[in-house]
């Protein structure tokens, strides 16, 4: 048996209890109540016994018309009345309750409760409510009591008239609404896959920790985690496959975190850990056993998978001090990871393209693009059979009004992940076009590559966007050349090769740019239409003080001549290594032993100043 001794707001009940406690302040014979003829209009005519024969029909009329059990009590709770005119509302029987104290009929803590709401009565003079639970064969029963007392009584004849009212039901309304509410908080802060705490609730755990840490000067450290190859296992074997995935490494995760630290799954397959009072040595350790628990291949649909994780670290105060920062730079640590194949990296301001100062560029560019900020460089490939200029790469450039000469290394990649990369791709193309269309007229017609970034590979709207601008600035088709990289290619192979085929289709050739560099594939090569194969610089520059690299570079010509392909080489800056390409059967060149890149006019007059080059 439970008991609520709280005092309920009064306001909940309505006055019936102080009608029936007036109504019994005088008894008849036999221990009936006694009705006063005092009330309003009351014929003074009448006699005794007709007047309480008329308040006793009243009486009952009155209970017989609520659902409320009606008890009369002495001050020690002793039932000495039922008046309840339905015994089935009795969920004790009469002979079990008159007579007898709460205490006895109903137990130990139900009685002492109302012994409590009783001397609450006697010493305020005011009626008082009251919850309890009765359990009984049928289940648990919620009560509430009013407890008021009666007037006329005094000393030790003291009495109190109780009601009570079945409240099961709305108690278990209550409950159910309870737990709704519970429900939804817990959906609104957790992660429905993993159970661990999603990054609402995450974030304000750090903004905890971190003012924990702020006062009691203190280190933090932030943990991001993202799982590597996560998208293979979901395209391979399912997304209910990477589901079993990601509920076993968020429970492996958990085994290797100290007390006291905190787990996240944010989205997708990114987890975040939370380490108070943590220094970056503390975090090493942690990072070296995450690494550990995830070396055990994790068993689905009877195949062993064998899960990487790329870890960022950020730390507080050293890497910032609000939560939303501090998140950024762990985020951006774990992107230096996964670019590096790392497993693991701390966050480096120096390294960080995602700084205010180079965001606010790229609010910037925008307005760039309208102003015609941007100009192009042109960079001549030198034809080493010819010793001519057959053709050169476009390269942007902005000329910031403020900053001075900004290079693309500093903007591009940012516009790769935003919306502004469709219209600077369409700028770029048109102001190169314009040029090429300039060299023509001037008997000077020379091939023009223009770079793509991943998200124009997987544009449809790309190929016709290009004719359109062929069209409109009377280009021929095969003088224009889309330089593409290979890991652009493989981040949508499907959609890539249905552009790449639409453009070769209309006679635009394609070049793989840095090849050598990302994850070189002979299937690519020989499905894709490819036209010209570019070897990076990082591997040109040095092959002639590095066998390794000059291998790479001799291997990726006999590949390219083989395949019937035309091979660049870029980054040439020695005589040297010119004319060790040249040896090597390479097709073209670029670099700045042949010149940097220059803007139109300037590589005009430098053309016609250049002794031994003419252009066809």
């Amino acid at each position: 048996m439970r008991a609520d001794t709280n005092n309920v707001d009064l306001q909940q009940r309505t006055a019936q209890g102080d009608a029936l406690a007036e109504a019994s302040s005088v008894e008849g014979p036999s221990g009936t109540a006694r009705v006063s003829s005092r009330g309003a209009g009351a014929p003074e005519h009448r006699g005794p016994s007709e007047a309480l024969r008329e308040s006793e029909a009243r009486l009952q009329a009155l209970l017989s018309s609520l659902d409320d059990l009606v008890f009369e009590l002495d001050e020690n709770g002793t039932y000495l009345k039922i008046w309840t005119a339905n015994d089935a509302l009795l969920v004790v029987p009469r002979d079990e309750l008159l007579g007898k104290t709460h205490r006895e009929a109903l137990g130990e803590e139900i009685g002492n409760s109302l012994a409590k709401v009783i001397g609450r009565v006697l010493e305020t003079d005011r009626p008082q409510l009251w919850q309890y639970c009765l359990d009984v064969p049928a289940g648990s029963r919620w009560f509430q009591g009013r407890v008021a007392p009666i007037a006329g009584s005094r000393g030790a004849s003291r009495r109190f008239c109780l009601l009570v009212r079945d409240i099961t039901e709305q108690k278990a309304a209550e409950k159910a609404r309870d737990q709704a509410e519970e429900q939804l908080r817990h959906q609104a802060l957790y992660d429905g896959l993993t159970g661990l705490p999603n990054r609402m609730l995450f974030h304000d755990r750090v903004k905890h920790a971190l003012n924990v840490a702020a006062r009691d000067n203190e280190e933090l450290t932030i943990l991001m985690l993202d799982l590597d190859r996560f998208k293979d296992i979901n395209d391979t074997l399912g997304h209910a496959a990477g589901d079993d995935v990601l509920r076993e490494v968020a429970w492996r995760l958990s085994k290797v975190t100290r007390k006291g630290d905190s787990i996240a799954r944010l989205g997708g397959d990114e987890f975040s850990i939370l380490l108070p009072r943590a220094s970056e040595k503390d975090a090493a350790m942690v990072v070296s056993r995450v690494s550990s628990c995830l070396e055990e291949p994790i068993i689905v649909q009877d195949l062993p998978l064998r899960v990487d994780a790329s870890i960022g670290l950020a730390a507080f105060p050293r890497d910032g001090a609000d939560a939303e920062l501090l998140l950024q730079h762990a985020d951006v640590a774990m992107y230096a990871a996964k670019a590096a194949n790392g497993g693991f990296a701390i966050y480096e301001r120096l390294a960080d393209s995602h700084t205010p100062d180079r965001l606010a560029l790229i609010g910037e560019l925008r307005g760039a693009l309208e102003r015609e900020e941007l100009v192009l460089y042109y960079q001549p490939q030198l034809t080493l059979s010819t010793g001519s200029i057959m053709a050169v790469e476009a390269l942007v450039r902005w000329r910031h009004p403020q900053r001075g000469l900004i290079t693309p290394d500093e903007f591009i990649p940012l516009v790769q992940e935003t919306g502004l990369i469709k219209p600077l791709t369409h700028y770029v193309l048109d102001r190169a076009l314009r040029q090429c269309r300039c060299w023509m007229d001037s008997g000077r017609p020379m091939k023009v590559a223009v770079n793509l970034a991943m998200r124009n590979l997987i544009d449809a709207d790309l190929p016709g966007d290009i004719a359109d601008l062929l069209k409109l600035n009377g280009v021929s088709e095969d003088l224009l050349v889309l330089e593409i990289t290979e890991s652009a290619v493989i981040s949508d192979p499907l959609r890539t090769e249905a552009v790449l085929a639409r453009l070769a289709r209309m006679g635009v050739r394609i070049s793989v740019d840095d090849f050598g560099t990302g994850y070189s594939s002979l299937t690519y090569l020989t499905r894709l239409p490819i036209d010209e194969i570019k070897i990076d610089r990082s591997f040109v520059t040095n092959m002639n003080t590095s066998a390794d690299k000059e291998v790479v570079v001799r291997s990726t010509i006999d590949l390219a001549r083989n395949l019937g392909k035309q091979v660049v080489a870029e980054g040439v800056e020695t005589a040297g290594v010119l004319q060790r390409l040249e040896e090597l059967g390479c097709h073209l060149v670029q670099g700045y032993f042949v010149s940097k890149p220059l803007p139109a006019a300037e590589l005009d007059a430098w053309l016609a100043e250049s002794a031994g080059l003419s252009t066809i």
